[in-house]
């Protein structure tokens, strides 16, 4: 199987592409849709969710000491 690979491309890549943009195409374009994220805030709480399932919660009761938490929206 070896014989058969060009060693000098995949050692050097191939000159034709080096220094080139290759175009992405939207996620659209090829079948797949974006995800959806959101974000629910509450009194020292804040859920991140996925496509409106909750993914990740930030609750400052599960942390020891005062916790405290901000957030800066629109930044």
């Amino acid at each position: 199987m070896a014989s058969r690979l060009k060693l000098s491309v995949v050692r050097v890549g191939f000159p034709a592409l080096s220094g080139t943009a290759i175009p992405l195409l939207p996620p659209s374009a090829i079948g797949i849709t974006p995800q959806k994220l959101g974000v629910v805030q509450g009194k020292g709480t804040i859920m991140f969710t996925l496509n409106g399932r909750p993914r990740w919660l930030i609750d400052v009761s599960r942390f020891a000491g005062t916790a405290t938490l901000t957030s800066n929206q629109g930044r």
